[in-house]
């Protein structure tokens, strides 16, 4: 299988001829650890198949959230986080960054058949609204946040754990060697932190730390109670701006009738 970004080349359509005489044809699709990879990697197929995944159970859900004697929504958005989710993320660290917004608007739209399906709303209910009134976000900001977190579960891992080479620190390096256009070098996440000053790590006798652990307690005490203080004092300047005073309260008085001549 040739992948390209660009324009396709026609010499991208040989096939290759092993020494046992096999030929072996580019193929335009190909299935590798559960991602299918495309000549283009736009991952249109990938999204196409995570999403009939998610169909049948936002399906399901749709049958047991009825009007009448159906489950709750809250139980209901916790299905489409535990079930719909790990269903169309699966290996987004992968696909994500190249998936286009075609392939993308196939996964958003079964999200919001799983939402319908778990919030009371109209079928005509908006998409902004929609996503406001579950408190959920859409999938490129759950794709994104997956990306982040396993950028820093990469950048935070042990010398000896198996991810440890996507860091900068790493054999990727030897790979950037490889390419024909040098890239810019990245940073980690999250930088290594220095170990407590030397003042911190003089030991105390039993009597010291006691006594200076009463006198932070009571140091933070007296903290805590001028904040307090100084918090009543300002919710009651503001609770006397609100209220009304009390001219105001006072009904008005009716004007007198005019007695007939």
């Amino acid at each position: 299988m040739h992948l390209y970004t660009g324009r396709k080349l026609p010499s991208m359509n040989t096939g290759l001829r092993l020494p046992n005489g096999t030929t072996l044809s580019p193929v335009q699709e190909m299935k590798w650890l559960g991602v299918i990879w495309d000549t283009s990697l736009n991952f249109k197929a990938q999204c196409q198949e995570l999403a009939t995944k998610a169909r049948k159970t936002a399906n399901v859900l749709r049958r047991i959230s009825r009007v009448h004697s159906g489950a709750p929504p809250n139980s209901v958005m916790q299905a489409v986080r535990a079930c719909m989710i790990p269903q169309m993320t699966y290996a987004a660290t992968t696909w994500f960054p190249r998936a286009s917004k075609t392939s993308m608007g196939i996964l958003e739209k079964v999200l919001r058949e799983g939402l319908r399906a778990a919030v009371p709303v109209f079928k005509t209910t908006s998409k902004k609204c929609l996503y406001r009134f579950a408190a959920f976000p859409n999938m490129a900001i759950i794709c994104q946040d997956m990306l982040r977190t396993g950028g820093i579960r990469a950048s935070t891992c042990n010398a000896d754990h198996p991810l440890y080479w996507t860091t900068i620190d790493g054999s990727i390096d030897e790979a950037k060697a490889l390419l024909p256009h040098p890239i810019r070098d990245s940073t980690k996440l999250r930088p290594e932190q220095e170990g407590p000053a030397e003042s911190l790590a003089e030991k105390l006798s039993k009597e010291e730390a006691a006594k200076a652990h009463l006198d932070l307690l009571s140091k933070e005490s007296q903290e805590t109670m001028a904040m307090a203080h100084a918090a009543d004092t300002e919710k009651w300047r503001m609770r006397r701006r609100l209220l009304p005073s009390r001219q105001s309260e006072r009904p008005l008085k009716s004007p007198p009738h005019k007695q007939k001549a």
